[in-house]
């Protein structure tokens, strides 16, 4: 059997009823799932009047009732997507006196259950308490019930969700003494706490009657709604000739087990002034075995304008295609269909073309979902740091996104609350078919039509997928994006370029500076000279998609997957320019006339090579002959010297030593003075560039100085508009039955700066 089980599965499950009642009592219950859930199975409801139980004021009786909250078979409730059983055998009726409330509202209480007046017999659940609660509701109860309203009863539970399943189509479950077919929701436990007087429910099948002055206590033959509902059978849903056929079947199992004829004038009491039934009208009931012909096709016509009806409510809600949907609908009407072969082949229409099974997805209403609080959640479940998540999110939406019932989200989840965003409505059909694709595709559009297809303010509570989802991927993206060892945010000074033009910078020389003042009192003229820097901006990119086959599969893994393989390119990427520019050298910016290119083995890395090497750095001078007055900061090489760059900075004594086993160890004036600063790009001749090339200029030998970039820059990088993290843009022109499409892209430069900044030693002659 192909089960599937929802213990733990945020954003499908029901808050349509929060009480407040423990859901404590049951094992296994995760915390951070709802509470309670109203169930909204129906069943009749009989009001007994009986004199003397309990005086009003004013004498008026306190009117009693008995419910029959659940009978054991498939419902459907609101928001479930599908048809619910709720397994007896591991239902529990919460302790003590239990409220009989009004729409499970618990500020409107009409009445009250005594402990055990809420009963599970295993295949029914019955109720039997009095309408305590003196109010304007109470006697709208009363009164309307004796007027002739169906008034029906709803149980208020809450589910263990480790105990719920989904039973795929062609497969079926012992459930309640009957054998229940897919597909429908099954759940295996559930603990009761209160029962609820409402005007629609789940089935919209039982009535509800008003009784004065009876009672059938006495009487041990089963009538024959009493025997239609321990056969499994709703009298209330039979059709004329089903109700012909089955009173014929009971009546000879009455004579055959030797209780009279059948006739239930014994024990169907007579209509007595204010017997009403569903409808409002008296009962008929009269002991006749047949109905008039007459009556019989009143009955029969009336039977099938409701079936009509229904017919019609399950096609409007049914996600088909048009010509499908009235195709189907006029072979129901032809073939005379009932509702459970109606929503058999809407289900099989909507699977047609997925070969592995439908799905049903319990809609979340949580209306306190904000877009922000969406993003947030999402983009934790992937694995994105809180850090990072909080980024643009308010902190009522984080708090909200990190509750408990809130983590977890699931792509089926966003997509079925886009749907009801956009239409008000949520989608009823099968989850693994490109009709639901069709319908999330239909509803973003209208959502980003209204332009909601971006996050920019958290409390935006309208979601729109391509947004959501968008905003989720540049989440994951800079998360991958800043998990990446660089070093080239250290070394160079950031900058911000509007456009893609190549940009110079002018750096002005003076040559004489200021000079004393002779004794004329007149100020010497100085010379100015220009030197010129240019850096341009590149884009890097590429595009992602969110495929079909992804979304029926409730796959966000594959998507995050691709999002943070970008992440990491875009930061492998800036550290691979970055390298290039400095090893490969294209403009000759390491040389004699810059003054910051120094070879020779005198400036091997060692103690004496970096003395060397500061005092080298700090001797130059400007073309005017002043000196530069800059102090290097980092000390940068490759892998093969990061150990000796490592402790010339830790170690007050390195041992010098070239001999085996001799240790020679001699003070380090450097400690603490230069931080190391090491990349592989320097020395790693195995490594290529995207185009499969050699970095040239690597060297095992060479090494750099470099000054603070925040003082002066050797180096820098630049960004379109000051955004220095690679970006995703969500394309909603590209969201149909395909999938979805984002494009992802950086705008980056990298450009030399200031000579003196730098200097660079080869190690070598």
């Amino acid at each position: 059997m192909k089960t599937r089980n929802f213990a733990n599965l945020f954003g499908l499950l029901p808050t349509l009823h929060a009480s407040g009642a423990t859901a404590a009592a049951l094992p296994g219950v995760p915390d951070h799932l709802p509470e309670s859930f109203t169930m909204e199975a129906e069943g009749s409801v009989e009001f007994l009047e009986s004199a003397g139980d309990g005086e009003g004021e004013g004498g008026s009786t306190v009117p009693k009732f008995s419910m029959i909250a659940y009978r054991g078979g498939k419902m459907r409730p609101a928001g479930w997507g599908g048809d619910v059983v709720l397994d007896l055998a591991g239902t529990k009726i919460a302790k003590g006196k239990r409220p009989a409330l009004l729409n499970h509202d618990a500020k409107n209480p009409v009445g009250h259950f005594d402990d055990g007046g809420i009963q599970n017999t295993g295949k029914v659940i019955k109720a039997a308490g009095v309408l305590s609660v003196e109010s304007d509701d109470q006697r709208k109860i009363i009164q309307s019930s004796r007027d002739g309203f169906p008034w029906k009863s709803s149980i208020g539970a809450a589910p263990d969700w480790s105990k719920v399943e989904y039973i795929e189509a062609g497969d079926s479950r012992h459930v309640n003494g009957k054998v229940q077919r897919g597909p429908f929701i099954y759940v295996g436990a559930a603990l009761v706490h209160e029962v609820s007087f409402v005007t629609i429910a789940g089935d919209d099948t039982s009535s509800a009657a008003v009784k004065a002055n009876r009672s059938r206590e006495g009487s041990n033959t089963m009538n024959f709604e009493q025997w239609l509902e321990a056969a499994g059978w709703d009298i209330e849903t039979l059709t004329a000739k089903q109700h012909k056929s089955l009173r014929a079947a009971y009546q000879a199992e009455m004579q055959a087990s030797g209780n009279g004829s059948g006739s239930e004038t014994d024990t169907e009491p007579t209509n007595t002034g204010g017997n009403l039934n569903a409808g409002g009208q008296a009962n008929q009931e009269d002991g006749q075995d047949e109905l008039s012909p007459a009556d019989q096709l009143r009955a029969e016509g009336a039977a099938e304008v409701e079936r009509q009806g229904r017919l019609r409510g399950l096609f409007a809600q049914a996600q088909l295609g048009d010509d499908r949907r009235t195709e189907l609908h006029a072979q129901a009407v032809r073939e005379n269909w009932n509702a459970d072969k109606v929503e058999l082949e809407i289900l099989r229409a909507s699977r047609a073309d997925v070969n592995n099974g439908g799905q049903f997805a319990i809609h979340s209403v949580n209306k306190n979902l904000t877009a922000g609080a969406m993003v947030a959640s999402l983009s934790q479940s992937l694995g994105v740091p809180e850090e990072i998540a909080a980024r643009g999110v308010s902190e009522k939406d984080m708090n909200t996104a990190n509750q408990a019932a809130n983590r977890n989200l699931t792509l089926h989840a966003l997509m079925d609350i886009v749907i009801l965003q956009a239409n008000g409505y949520g989608f009823t059909g099968n989850r693994k078919s490109t009709e639901f694709i069709r319908a999330a595709a239909n509803a973003d559009r209208m959502l980003c039509a209204d332009g909601f297809s971006s996050l920019n303010a958290s409390g935006n509570t309208t979601i729109s997928l391509t947004g959501v989802l968008g905003n989720v991927a540049n989440k994951s993206l800079i998360a991958a994006f800043e998990s990446v060892e660089t070093v080239y945010q250290m070394l160079c000074r950031r900058s911000t370029h509007s456009d893609f033009k190549s940009h110079t910078r002018l750096r002005l020389d003076i040559n004489g500076g200021y000079q004393k003042v002779g004794p004329d009192g007149q100020l010497k003229h100085s010379k100015m000279s220009e030197a010129s820097y240019s850096n341009k901006l590149e884009t890097f990119g590429t595009m992602l998609t969110l495929t079909r086959q992804d979304m029926i599969n409730d796959d966000l893994d594959a998507f995050n997957q691709i999002v943070t393989q970008l992440g990491i390119m875009a930061g492998t990427v800036m550290e691979e320019e970055f390298w290039k520019l400095v090893l490969a050298d294209p403009n000759s910016f390491f040389s004699a006339g810059n003054k910051n290119l120094t070879e020779g083995t005198d400036y091997a890395l060692s103690i004496d090579g970096l003395t060397k090497g500061e005092a080298a750095f700090s001797d130059r001078v400007k073309s005017d002959g002043t000196p530069i007055l800059i102090s290097p900061k980092y000390l940068v090489t490759g892998s093969t010297l990061k150990t000796t760059a490592r402790e010339l900075y830790d170690e007050t004594k390195v041992n010098v030593s070239t001999t085996a086993n001799k240790a020679q160890f001699a003070s380090n004036p450097h400690a603490g003075n230069y931080t190391p600063v090491s990349s592989s790009y320097m020395n790693n001749t195995a490594i290529r560039d995207r185009a499969g090339k050699a970095i040239s200029g690597q060297s095992t030998t060479k090494w750099m100085l470099l000054a603070d970039p925040r003082v002066r820059a050797a180096f820098v990088v630049a960004s379109l508009n000051g955004n220095d993290k690679p970006t995703i843009e969500s394309d909603e022109s590209a969201f149909n039955t395909l999938g979805m499409q984002w494009r992802g892209f950086h705008d980056f430069g990298f450009g030399n700066e200031e000579p003196e900044a730098v200097m660079q030693f080869t190690g070598v002659a």
